[in-house]
């Protein structure tokens, strides 16, 4: 490990992650604020959070409280099984009590699609993990905290500390109910793996993987005579921190093509980038942590399907950045300070992917992209590889000679062979 930590669990409190990131949290007691709706559930909402928010609710309501009339209570649980399990310990009699309705299990306000989208202006308190902008429906304000925060507050509709109903709690029954509900584990032995590395077969991993070298600095150069291998367009600047929801809202996915998804890119974030894109203002410079937030790869089928050509920040969200290759669009990573002073809004930029260089503004900069995700791009993404290459496609995306993968594979150099018999296309 890189570092290790012990925690105090005495010391740990509740807290508030206020609209519109998670990174805004500060503790419950500062936090001031009428709600108009209150929601538990939602797939990271653990099981055991669902019984200890019905049993604040309980101790609420054994101890006098009333839930005020008006605004919006819900809970929704993960699972039709979760659901069954809530009623026979008679804990959805406590939430309805309390003036809670129960959804329907699956995806409901955390990602504002179907009939349970906040509406615009409402202020939510949630138990899910994501309270971007527009997270819970267009225009809604969405507020994160624990399961037993959301149901203390639910009485009267403001946020609210629950420590005072957390120490009514009879815990004996609190860990009955746990012991009743929770699955009994298996013996598990656990052991370090050590893998037999295959050969390089002559190959060096700096030969190939480009990543190995420092991008170096920017220098003055011009533009290659031969335009015709550039990536070139427009740019349309993105400040920080952009996150999946703000690319492609939930309610529009999984969408029937990258096409279809690219006409909803951006849709309340800045509902002009599809026509701009259009214009040829298709290349997206942002800042760091692009593609923050949900790891869907709808994000950059979206970003495609809306003619975007490159992405280039100074870092992405780790599954982000796996997706975007996969889904056969360049994303560079670029710190260079000065490059970004050069690339605002219309500036115009060429990628010379080959070369490894950007040009802008008559300077040069050098990036890093890996042997595999140029051969992803360049081969369509996952999908188009695995056509060709079957389950050695990441062999292929890394050898010196890919075709010679498929040569020396024997029978597994098939698409469909070596135990995948599968003939459907992936969806996406």
């Amino acid at each position: 490990y890189a570092e290790s930590h012990i925690i105090d669990l005495s010391q740990v409190d509740s807290l508030v992650a206020l609209h519109p990131s998670p990174d805004n949290v500060v503790h419950v007691d500062e936090v001031q604020m009428d709600l108009d709706g209150c929601f538990i559930g939602a797939c990271t909402t653990a099981e055991e959070d669902l019984i200890l928010a019905a049993l604040v609710l309980d101790a609420g309501l054994r101890a006098g409280r009333v839930p005020v009339a008006g605004g919006n209570r819900r809970v929704t649980p993960g699972s039709v099984p979760i659901l069954a399990k809530l009623r026979r310990l008679g804990l959805v009699d406590v939430y309805e009590r309390a003036g809670f309705t129960v959804g329907a299990p699956g995806c409901s306000y955390c990602l504002g699609i179907a009939a349970d989208v906040a509406g615009d202006g409402e202020v939510w308190l949630s138990s899910q993990n994501r309270n971007f902008k527009n997270r819970m429906g267009p225009g809604s304000i969405a507020n994160l905290a624990s399961a037993a925060t959301v149901a203390a507050s639910s009485f009267a509709m403001k946020v609210a500390n629950p420590r005072e109903l957390l120490d009514l709690i009879d815990h004996d029954r609190y860990r009955k109910m746990l012991d009743v509900w929770m699955d009994k584990g298996i013996d598990v032995t656990v052991s370090e793996p050590n893998p037999a590395l295959e050969a390089t077969r002559g190959e060096t991993i700096a030969a190939r993987n480009t990543d190995a070298v420092e991008s170096s600095a920017s220098v003055s150069e011009s533009e290659p005579a031969d335009s015709a291998s550039l990536i070139s367009g427009k740019v349309q600047r993105f400040e920080e921190n952009i996150d999946t929801d703000a690319i492609i809202p939930a309610q529009f996915m999984p969408g029937v093509s990258d096409e279809d998804l690219g006409t909803h890119a951006f849709q309340y974030f800045r509902p002009e980038f599809r026509e701009k894109a259009a214009q040829g203002f298709d290349i997206v410079v942002a800042g760091v942590g692009f593609g923050s937030g949900s790891s869907r790869e709808e994000a950059p089928r979206a970003l495609k399907g809306a003619g975007v050509k490159a992405v280039i920040a100074k870092s992405y969200a780790f599954i982000y950045s796996r997706n975007q290759p996969n889904m056969a669009l360049l994303g560079i990573v670029l710190k260079d300070e000065k490059f970004y002073d050069l690339a605002q809004e219309g500036a115009e930029v060429s990628i010379d992917l080959p070369a490894r260089k950007i040009y802008c503004g008559g300077s040069v900069f050098v990036f890093n992209l890996s042997t595999m995700e140029e051969r992803l791009i360049l081969g369509g993404g996952v999908t188009e590889m695995y056509k060709k290459y079957g389950n050695l496609l990441f062999r292929a995306a890394i050898a010196a000679d890919p075709e010679s993968v498929l040569k020396n594979a024997g029978s597994c150099g098939k698409p469909t062979s070596c135990g995948d018999t599968g003939t459907q296309e992936l969806a996406w």
